[in-house]
């Protein structure tokens, strides 16, 4: 049954691509005469089939082979299948491929202005939209996809070293735990009470870190866009703050006249004013300046804000 339907998703991707060949070309962005091989699509294709011919099925049941734990330095056992399954994963990105084409900057409206201003539509121009109109919804399902996808597969790699006896082994055979270990690797916390011990582990990892990096990198770049102000909201901020300097200066302004005039009147009685009284005062003066140095740069900064 799995190998009827990897010929028939063989069959619809061959469809799928002639079909978008026959579109281009009557939107006139390919010649009448262009063909998959000369456009560079047949790669791409090629590619989809070769990574969708491996798959499980009843042939490879009982095949086993052999490899080598670099930590437990010891060999075991894998099925064929098992690992055949990993070649499955890529099924993902076609589903995603799927999405990106049913989105709003896909549709036939968004391809003729991408015509109109002699660009050609493409899933990068998509990503890149939905990263600018919905970022953290786009990051967010990335980052489930990557959490599950990655815990799947480091489950295969990882479960036959399981030590059911052994209360302290490390229990890939639990998808919670995969997903645990999956979770700290992306995030680049690396608590090391889960590692992996086959060569296949190491290198689900290494790909789930890669994946972690770009996630959470863009992930700071969209927080702090969307922390930063913009032209209207930086005007009324700086508004804002500069109202509370004056105000500021106001009370600081009352406060050292009120002192001074306390310390005259103190010493035309003949009383000797404290040393630290003075210091306050001068304290405060000091203070005064630089709230009026801060007023004047607030007043140069709104000036050169333009909405």
């Amino acid at each position: 049954m799995i190998t009827i339907t990897a010929i028939g998703q063989n069959i619809l991707r061959v469809t799928r691509y002639k079909a978008m060949l026959s579109y281009f070309k009557r939107r006139r962005v390919y010649s009448s005469n262009a063909t998959l091989a000369s456009t560079g699509h047949l790669k791409f294709l090629l590619i989809e089939i070769a990574l969708n011919i491996p798959h499980p099925n009843i042939v490879t049941r009982d095949v086993n082979f052999t490899l080598f734990s670099p930590v437990l330095k010891r060999s075991y056992t894998q099925t064929l299948n098992e690992f055949l399954n990993l070649f499955q994963l890529h099924q993902i990105f076609i589903i995603c491929r799927m999405i990106l084409t049913l989105s709003y900057y896909f549709n036939q409206s968004a391809q003729r202005v991408m015509s109109m201003m002699g660009l050609q539509s493409n899933y990068l121009f998509v990503v890149k939209s939905l990263l600018k109109s919905k970022p953290f919804t786009f990051l967010g399902i990335n980052l489930l996809i990557g959490v599950f996808m990655f815990s799947f597969a480091l489950r295969i790699c990882e479960r036959r070293l399981t030590n059911p006896d052994d209360p302290l082994d490390m229990d890939f055979g639990n998808y919670w735990n995969c997903i645990w270990n999956i979770v700290i690797t992306m995030s680049t916390i690396g608590f090391g009470d889960y590692y992996p011990r086959t060569i296949p582990g190491r290198v689900v990892i290494a790909l789930t870190g890669m994946w972690g990096l770009i996630v959470f990198s863009l992930l700071v770049t969209t927080v702090m866009n969307f922390i930063t102000m913009d032209p209207i909201e930086s005007k009324v901020y700086t508004i804002i703050e500069r109202l509370r300097s004056k105000r500021k200066m106001k009370n600081q302004s009352q406060r050292i006249i009120a002192e001074a005039f306390r310390m005259k009147a103190l010493r035309r009685r003949g009383i000797e004013v404290k040393d630290k009284e003075v210091s306050d005062l001068h304290l405060s003066i000091n203070e005064f300046k630089n709230t009026i140095t801060n007023y004047r740069a607030m007043v140069h900064e709104l000036s050169l804000i333009h909405i």
